[in-house]
C-alpha cells in the first residue's frame, strides 16, 4: 500500500521551512566572513532566532545594522548587512 502524498500546501510549507533554513545557513556564513568567528557570535545568536519569513529576516537584519560590537567597525557592520540584506531579497522574493 502506498502512503499518501502530502497536500500541495503542506509541500510548500515544507519547501520554505527548508528555504529559510538554507537563508538562515548562509546569512551565519556571511556574518563569520565578514566578523570572523568569535565577534560574529551575537550576529549568528540574532540569526538563529529569527523567524521564518521575509519580514522577519529583514527585520532581523535591520536589527544587525544597527549593532555595535567591539573591534568592529561601524562601516563593516553595515557593508555586512547590506550584503545579507541583498542576499536575503534575492533568494526569498519568490515566496
Amino acid at each position: 500500500m502506498r502512503a499518501a502524498a502530502p497536500a500541495p500546501e503542506q509541500e510548500r510549507t515544507e519547501d520554505a521551512g527548508s528555504l529559510y533554513d538554507s537563508v538562515r545557513a548562509d546569512l551565519v556564513a556571511i556574518a563569520v566572513r565578514w566578523l570572523g568567528e568569535a565577534d560574529a557570535a551575537s550576529v549568528v545568536d540574532c540569526l538563529l532566532r529569527t523567524e521564518p519569513g521575509v519580514e522577519h529576516y529583514l527585520t532581523t537584519i535591520n536589527t544587525i545594522r544597527q549593532m555595535t560590537i567591539p573591534g568592529q567597525e561601524g562601516g563593516t557592520l553595515l557593508a555586512m548587512a547590506r550584503e545579507m540584506q541583498v542576499f536575503a531579497a534575492e533568494r526569498l522574493c519568490g515566496l
